[in-house]
Formats: structure tokens, C-alpha cells, sequence
């Protein structure tokens, strides 16, 4: 019933039964605030190791059922006495700890008050935990009472407030209310009794202020109330039941508090009262693994990322470096990378790269390059390249696809390694590739297959890619195939070619061949893009987690020829970075040439049974460019098909399309900007609940609003991401701060000790205010303010050698 819908009469709660183990775990936990072995487990009968006792003391010469049966669950949760204190407050010492409780003597005022105002008020300056007990028929308890106060009724105004509390409820359940009856107890520890003493203070006064209530820490009985705060534990509590409305009942628990239905995560986000809430990309609770985000200008996106993706790349249970692409308009990214590689074992910083694209022929990127050994392209090739077309060449109307598609094709095919029209290798091509090749020479001749290789004018670059990779010069056959592929400046001859222009030579958009606007484009498009010239350049090598800035290389956001700039290059960043994300064995295997199939088998079986993260951030650059909108709305839909959590986060609210958010199964609002309140709400169907909750908290950088759709229903929470100050210095993108610590990381040369410097000195997390007394005093002595971060890092430096001098 508690996990029915609102509409069929239940409380929509995500309710899980737990195991008598796990059950008994949290327990042990509740009673012991000390810490419990994780993997303690309790001894049940059926358990092994109960079978295994029983079985060894059965031949005893009286046996009895305790021959047979395990520890008595009670003693296996207390292992050890509990000491009783009583004085000016009545404490409990077990094993080390100081416990003191309270039981609730009297609701509030009004009748009841939400269990997160408490939570607020109480805080996170002590540990705490409740014990809440509802029975039935509440106005059937305290029965004694009611008599004593209804035959003292005419002794004292405190006997007529009883019995006036008594015939209110029994006139409420006349009228159909549902009284029951509950019972709450709360206690705290530390590890002394004066620290126990102050959390007690702490705590009553947190309930007191709680709409009034009232609670006492005079039972008598301390031990017991401190093992009756222990959930499911015992049934013995010195807290009186109270009679009340289930309604108000049911508002004081603490049903409504944030909860996790991820035991860990590679992202530990905080409630706003502060406690964990572990988030797990890339789960089996989700169906899809779409993550969508709307950060408005202001909102700390990038710092928060930065966070994010820091947690992405320390996830736990991590053997090696995670997959990961980061494309980004901007040197966040970067930051991330740097700090990443920084603490990182020698041997394994090659695998961590940032860099920033440029639209310069050392950066050259082929659009055509197949995976190694590949003369025809996947499917997947296909449809990157279509986009690439699709934003090089925007007016070719509703046939665009499919000219673009048959032109991709037949280039293919022209230059494929049985083409009379492969092309042939030169060892001008590649002085490092031809020096492999003739050492190499003789044991290629020693491979089956390849007896007869010859190296003259008509060997081709296919032949010489065989050649190198079936004597495992994998590194030069890479490198080789490069000349062997189509380029974007093959295209305007290949349009002519009959197998295109048979099918399209008269296809007309807007009274214009769609061959003479393809070529006229394609020819405008080499001129103004060095990156896409001739064959590949640029090589990641053995990176697996890569940021890469587009600050160099995209247009602006006002007009669509620069929108379609930026989406060119979020596109090839793309394929820089995630072009093996999207394969999968079976499916690549009807495609793969027999000498590479057990190559890529391999590689690719391994890759996919890794989770991959790929995020798009500032998408608004390429707001309204379909072609590049449709792949990377395809990347979010399909991702878990190859174990790939995709990511996009923008700025503008038309980026998310009614069918993206109906994907999309993690989405994050970090605030409202100067976006219209009514609009966001309709963009990402939101609640007034869930619009209220981003008005109030949403205000400040770091507190998000975050919705996830699982297996087990929709979780809606705002989240606060914690920033240590370490952190803080190593992300941060804003104001004097970033400056100040590129400073003194270029003095020292060790971006970790800069950090090290910056957090002792300045462990808010900020150098803004002595940056500013800095700066007045540099303006008083006539030094320029362009110093200012060089003279901050050199006085940083000389107060550090000062300190180790002393």
C-alpha cells in the first residue's frame, strides 16, 4: 500500500523488504554507534556456520536446543554491558561511546510539523538517530489516564486540559478520523561524556523549537530508551504513546526525508540537510542512461562539472583509467585532466590528455578513417559522416541524406583495397611507416599469405597496411592506412562519378543542381577548414580520458553559419574522442576484414564491458543544427546499447526537445536564470512541488535540482554537490582566484604542491579578499595590476620559505 500510487489510494513511497540479514545489519548498526565490521552478518538458524556449530556440539552429554541453535539475536546485536549514568542528565556508556536520549512527551502545537524541520534544525553538528512506534486504535491508550483525569477533572486546570484532549479525539473519530497511537524516542553520542552532554542540549533544544514540542531525558530507564531508538530492536521503550490523527502522524515521519536507492556511486551528492545521497551512472535501476542538464549562465556549471567529473574519473572499484570524453567550450575540462594526470602513477599519465582543437593543418582530422583494417565503414561511420555533410552542406533538401549517404559510398568503394583505384604507397608518405617497412620486409615474406609481397610502384597503401599488421607492427599500419582512405577533398570528384550522378545528376533544391551546390560547399568548406585537409595528423595515442577545448575553433551563437561551425567541431571532437565507444562485436564482425577479426574482438569486447562517459557541454553553440542535434540526441537514446552514459548540458532551454526529455532519464536544473519559471516548468514537465523546490534552493552554485527515473519510479531531490577546498582550488574558472593558482603553479612547477600552498594558506576555498588588500597595496606602490597574480604567487612563495626557515 505505501508504494501505490497517490491516485489509488497509497503514498507512492519506494518501499523495499528487506532480508532478515540485512534487516538485522541495520540494527547492529543503529545500536552500535561505534564503527560495525562491514561485513559483519548475523547467525540466523539455516546459516552454514549455525549448521556447523550445532552439528560439533551436539555430542554433548546433555543436549539442549541451544546445542542446536545460533547466539540469541540480542546478544549478538549488544556484545557487551551497558553502563547507566544518572546525574543532571541520565547517559549510557557502551564499549567506548556516550549515548543520551529523549523521548517525546508532547507533539507540537499545531498538531504536527514536517520530520525535515527537524532534520534542519538539529543539523549536521551532532550524530542523531529516531525510533518512531505507531499502534492502532490510539484512542483506546492511556485508558487509565483518562479515567483518572475524568474523575480529577474538577481538581486543577492540567486535569481538564487532559480531559478535553480526550473528548476532542474521541469526537474525531465519531467523525471518521483514524486516531492511532505513537511513540517517538531520539538519542545522540560522542566519545565522552561531556561531548554527550552538549549533543543532548543540542538535540532537546532542536525538538523544543520543533512547533513547540516537548521532550525529556527523564525516563529512568536510559538504557533502555537508547536501545529503544535502535529501529526494529525492542518493543521496550520508556517513551509514552501519544494519541493523534494519522494524518499528523504520518507528516512527523520521516518518510519524506532524501533517500538513495543507489548503495554507492561514483558521484556522492549531500541532501540539503547533508546526508549522502550516492548516484550511480550507468546502473541496472535505469532502463536508460541519458543525462541531460539546464545550467543558465551564473549557476557554477563548470565548477560543478569539474566536481562531477572528478568523481567520474576516481569512481570506486576502478582498475584503470576510465573512459571518458569531455567536450567543452572553455579550459574547464582541462582542469580536471591536469589534476587527474598529476596524481596519477608515471606509467599511466599518458592515457589522461587535454587540449585545445585548432583549425590548423597539425590538428588535420580525416572524417573518412575506418577502424584499423577497415576498407568499407560501419554503420556508424556512416552516420557521423552524413552529419558532417549535413553541416558542411545545408541546402540539398529532403534528398540530403541519401545523396550525402551514396556520395559517402561510392568513395568507399573508389579507394577500397580490391579498387583499381586503391591508392599506392610512397615511402615519401611516411618516413617512420617506410623505415618499418623495409625492417620488416623479410619477415613479412615469412607469413603465410604474404610470400609474395613486393614493395614497387604498384603497391598499394592496403597492401602495405596488411603487410605491417600481420607481423604486429600495429602502431605504422595505423599510421598507414591514413593514405589509404577517402578525404573531403575526393568528394566534388566523386559526385561526378556514375554511380552519384546517374542516380542525382538532375536532382534539383531551390532551381539549383544539388551536385553543383554539393561541390560549390564542399570546395568553400576546404578553404576555410584547415582541420579537414588532406589525411589525419592529429593522434590521441593511448589516451582514455580526454577534455577537449573548442574555444579556438567555434563560430559565434548569434548566427547559424557560426552555430554550424561549432557543430562541425563538436562533431570531430567527437570522433577524437569516442569513436570506439559506439562498437559492439556482434555487430562489427559482419563488417570485419578475417586477418583483423581476433584484433578487434579483443579490443572491442573489452571496451564495451567498460562504462564510458561522454559529455557535451555548452550544446547551445550548436543550438538549431539538425544534423549535429539528431546524433547527438541518438548518442543519449542509445548509449546503453554500448555501455555509454552521454551527457549534454546547455544554456538554452530550445535545446531540449519534447522527445530528449522524454529519453531522458537523469536531468539536472542548477537554477532558473533569467529563464521564465513557467517555461522550465513546461520544458522538463515539472511539478509546482518540484518549481517551488528550484525557486527556494536553486539560487546558489553547487545546489541543483535532479530527477531520476528508475526501474522503481521517479526520484525527484534537490542535491547540494560538497566541494572540499582542495577541490574548490583545483576547479575553480572564476575571477583572480584561476589566476593566482596558474601563477604559482608556472613558480613552481608542480601543479599538486601549488594546490597544497593555496589550501593551507587559504582554506575557504578563496583568495579574492587578500587578493584585493594585495592589490591596493601594489596601486599604492605604482606597480601595474596585470602583476598582480606574479607578485600574489612570489609573496605566497617568500611567506612559505619564511615559514620553513622559523
Amino acid at each position: 500500500d505505501l508504494s501505490r500510487d497517490l491516485n489509488a489510494g497509497g503514498a507512492q513511497l519506494l518501499v523495499r523488504i528487506l532480508s532478515a540479514h540485512e534487516a538485522l545489519t541495520a540494527i547492529r548498526r543503529h545500536v552500535q554507534a561505534a564503527m560495525v565490521p562491514m561485513h559483519w552478518r548475523a547467525c540466523l538458524v539455516g546459516d552454514r556456520t549455525m549448521a556447523a556449530g550445532g552439528i560439533a556440539r551436539l555430542g554433548a552429554d546433555i543436549p539442549d536446543s541451544t546445542h542446536a541453535l545460533p547466539m540469541r539475536l540480542s546478544r549478538q546485536m549488544v556484545s557487551s554491558s551497558l553502563q547507566e549514568h544518572f546525574g543532571n542528565r541520565d547517559l549510557v556508556e557502551h564499549e567506548g561511546v556516550w549515548y543520551a536520549s529523549v523521548v517525546l512527551d508532547l507533539c507540537p502545537e499545531n498538531g504536527s510539523e514536517l520530520f525535515v524541520r527537524l532534520a534542519e534544525k538539529i543539523g549536521r553538528s551532532i550524530p542523531w538517530r529516531a525510533s518512531f512506534e505507531i499502534l492502532p486504535n490510539g484512542q483506546n491508550l492511556r485508558s487509565l489516564e483518562k479515567a483518572l483525569a475524568a474523575f480529577l477533572a474538577a481538581f486543577g486546570d492540567y486535569n481538564k486540559a487532559i480531559r478535553r484532549a480526550h473528548d476532542h479525539i474521541r469526537e474525531m473519530v465519531n467523525d471518521g478520523v483514524y486516531v492511532a497511537g505513537f511513540r517517538v524516542v531520539y538519542t545522540t553520542w560522542a566519545e565522552s561524556e561531556k561531548k554527550a552532554q552538549l549533543a543532548l542540549s543540542t538535540l532537546t533544544s532542536a525538538i523544543e523549537s520543533w512547533g513547540s514540542a516537548r521532550c525529556t531525558n527523564e525516563t529512568g530507564m536510559p538504557a533502555q530508551a537508547m536501545l529503544a531508538s535502535a529501529a526494529g530492536f525492542t518493543a521496550m521503550s520508556p517513551a509514552p504513546f501519544l494519541p493523534a490523527p494519522m494524518e499528523d502522524i504520518a507528516r512527523m515521519l520521516p518518510i519524506g526525508r532524501p533517500a538513495s536507492i543507489w548503495q554507492t556511486g561514483q558521484i556522492i551528492f549531500t541532501t540539503l540537510e547533508g546526508r549522502p545521497y550516492p548516484v550511480q551512472f550507468g546502473s541496472s535501476m535505469q532502463a536508460y542512461w541519458s543525462t541531460i542538464g539546464f545550467a543558465p549562465t551564473g549557476s557554477g556549471k563548470s565548477f560543478t562539472l569539474n566536481v562531477l567529473n572528478s568523481g567520474l574519473l576516481l569512481a570506486p572499484g576502478a582498475r584503470e583509467v576510465p573512459p571518458i570524453t569531455l567536450v567543452d567550450v572553455g579550459k574547464s575540462g582541462a582542469l580536471v585532466m591536469n589534476w587527474f594526470r598529476s596524481i596519477l602513477p608515471e606509467h599511466l599519465r599518458a592515457q589522461v590528455q587535454a587540449f585545445t582543437l585548432r583549425n590548423h593543418i597539425d590538428y588535420a582530422i580525416n572524417p573518412f578513417d575506418t577502424q584499423h583494417g577497415f576498407d568499407m565503414p560501419l554503420p556508424e561511420d556512416v552516420d557521423f559522416l552524413i552529419a558532417v555533410l549535413g553541416t558542411l552542406v545545408p541546402d540539398c533538401g529532403s534528398e540530403a541524406d541519401k545523396f550525402f549517404e551514396r556520395v559517402i559510398l561510392a568513395a568507399y568503394e573508389k579507394y577500397a583495397r580490391n579498387s583499381p583505384d586503391a591508392r599506392k604507397w610512397q615511402d615519401g608518405l611516411d618516413a617512420q611507416v617506410a623505415k618499418a617497412l623495409q625492417e620488416a620486409l623479410p619477415e613479412i615474406k615469412r607469413v603465410k599469405g604474404f610470400e609474395n609481397f613486393t614493395l614497387d610502384e604498384h603497391t598499394t597503401v592496403w597492401e602495405v597496411v596488411d603487410a605491417l599488421f600481420a607481423v604486429g607492427r600495429i602502431e605504422e599500419s595505423i599510421s598507414a592506412q591514413r593514405y589509404a582512405m577517402p578525404t573531403m577533398q575526393d568528394l566534388a570528384q566523386i559526385a561526378q562519378q556514375p554511380k552519384v550522378f546517374n542516380l542525382y545528376g538532375t536532382a534539383m533544391h531551390k532551381g539549383e543542381l544539388i551536385i553543383d551546390i554539393f561541390k560549390r560547399n564542399i570546395n568553400a568548406s576546404l578553404s576555410s577548414y584547415e582541420i579537414l585537409t588532406g589525411t589525419t595528423r592529429f593522434n590521441l595515442g593511448a589516451a582514455r580520458a580526454v577534455a577537449i577545448d573548442l574555444q579556438e575553433v567555434v563560430g559565434t551563437i548569434t548566427s547559424e553559419e557560426g552555430r554550424r561551425r561549432s557543430g562541425l567541431m563538436f562533431l570531430l571532437a567527437r570522433r577524437i574522442g569516442a569513436r570506439n565507444y559506439f562498437l559492439k562485436w556482434e555487430d562489427v564482425a559482419k563488417y570485419c576484414p578475417p586477418l583483423y577479426a581476433q584484433y578487434h574482438r579483443k579490443r572491442i569486447d573489452k571496451m564495451w564491458e567498460t562504462i564510458k562517459f561522454l559529455q557535451y557541454d555548452e550544446a547551445h553553440y550548436f543550438s538549431g543544427i539538425q544534423s549535429v542535434v539528431r546524433l547527438v540526441e541518438a548518442d543519449l537514446r542509445t548509449g546503453r546499447k554500448f555501455n555509454l552514459v552521454s551527457a549534454m548540458f546547455s544554456q538554452l532551454l530550445d535545446d531540449f526537445s519534447p522527445s530528449l526529455i522524454e529519453n531522458t532519464y537523469i536531468f539536472f536544473v542548477m537554477g532558473l536564470g533569467d529563464a521564465s519559471p513557467q517555461r522550465v516548468k513546461e520544458v522538463f514537465n515539472l511539478s509546482d512541488d518540484e518549481m517551488t523546490a528550484i525557486q527556494r534552493y536553486c539560487v546558489r552554485p553547487g545546489t541543483m535540482f535532479a530527477r531520476f527515473k528508475t526501474r522503481v519510479g521517479v526520484l525527484s531531490q534537490v542535491l547540494r554537490l560538497p566541494a572540499s577546498r582542495y577541490e574548490k582550488w583545483c576547479f575553480t574558472t572564476q575571477g583572480r582566484d584561476q589566476t593566482l593558482r596558474a601563477a604559482l603553479v608556472e613558480r613552481m612547477g608542480s601543479f599538486p604542491d601549488a594546490l597544497d600552498v593555496l589550501c593551507d594558506r587559504f582554506p575557504s576555498g578563496t583568495a579574492e579578499p587578500w587578493l584585493e588588500r594585495l592589490a591596493r597595496e601594489l596601486a599604492n606602490e605604482g606597480v601595474e595590476d596585470e602583476a598582480l597574480a606574479q607578485m600574489a604567487a612570489k609573496k605566497l612563495l617568500e611567506e612559505l620559505d619564511k615559514g620553513r626557515r622559523h
